[in-house]
């Protein structure tokens, strides 16, 4: 009996250990539980909404850039009063540079540089000449057959347009209905070697990207077209004269400050190449 009183005596510190022990393992379940819950239902929901987020803005950012470099790759090069004085500078320098015998020039220019290839008239004693271009002087280099000049800024770098866009302001450019009706009117009674070529139809890359990007209020929806053109360098009993006739063929054009001249090649094309700008829907 003693001992059965011994055995029930010692047996109660034990019993409390356990319900304690019980009760500290409920207690961390349920502590685990609920940090489980928090990360399941809290935690790792806002680190998913986060990272939608954070990729919404990169998107966002990625779309803002296509638009961006759409317009400036598309809208660079001079507008027709910039071309009209590349090529008045173009003939001035060409009928210097004939005086001391350098013959056959040929020339390539876009929005930024200009390159001016020339021979040595047969027979004639050879003269370093300088090329003076908008006030600056420029030297030649020299190979067996030519007479080179290199990186000689065009002045093609600008017009209305893409200053405005570079400025956020609004561009009002013309209906593309109204410049290819034009278009096709001038040509049908122009004589072919002054058509105005058109290229490739008015169209842009990033219409779906701009309209999203408005929709969300963070840019202007220019909602601009470009059609590319070319026009054809006309063969003139003296050569520096071919780009001034056609610097007057553009002057006279309707839509003047949709012109935008990007590139002139006397080299293999002889042509020159552009694009119009235009809106549909005005």
């Amino acid at each position: 009996m003693i001992k059965g009183l011994k055995l029930r005596k010692n047996s109660r510190p034990v019993s409390r250990r356990i319900k304690a022990g019980i009760a500290i393992g409920v207690l961390l379940l349920l502590i685990a539980g609920g940090i489980a819950g928090w990360y399941f239902f809290a935690y790792e929901p806002a680190q998913q909404r986060d990272e939608i987020k954070r990729r919404e803005a990169q998107q966002l950012a990625n779309d803002i850039s296509t638009v961006d470099k759409f317009y400036l790759s598309n809208l660079s090069g001079g507008s027709i009063s910039k071309f009209t004085t590349l090529a008045a500078e173009i003939s001035k320098s060409q009928r210097i540079l004939s005086d001391f015998n350098y013959v056959n020039e040929v020339y390539t220019c876009d929005a930024k540089n200009c390159s001016f290839s020339y021979q040595l008239k047969k027979g004639s004693v050879f003269t370093l000449a300088q090329k003076i271009f908008f006030d600056e002087v420029y030297t030649a280099s020299f190979s067996d057959t030519s007479i080179d000049f290199t990186g000689i800024k065009s002045g093609l770098d600008d017009n209305p347009i893409l200053s405005a866009y570079k400025s956020k302001k609004d561009i009002y450019p013309p209906s593309c209905g109204d410049v290819l009706n034009y278009l096709y009117s001038y040509n049908s009674v122009s004589d072919p070697r002054e058509i105005v070529k058109i290229v490739s139809p008015p169209g842009s890359a990033v219409q779906a990207i701009e309209n999203k990007i408005a929709a969300k209020g963070r840019g202007k929806n220019y909602g601009i077209n470009v059609l590319s053109w070319e026009m054809e360098i006309p063969k003139q009993s003296k050569n520096y004269m071919a780009l001034l006739y056609t610097a007057s063929l553009l002057e006279r054009q309707a839509f003047r400050d949709a012109f935008i001249i990007q590139k002139i090649d006397s080299v293999k094309d002889n042509k020159i190449t552009g694009v119009m700008v235009c809106k549909t829907g005005n």
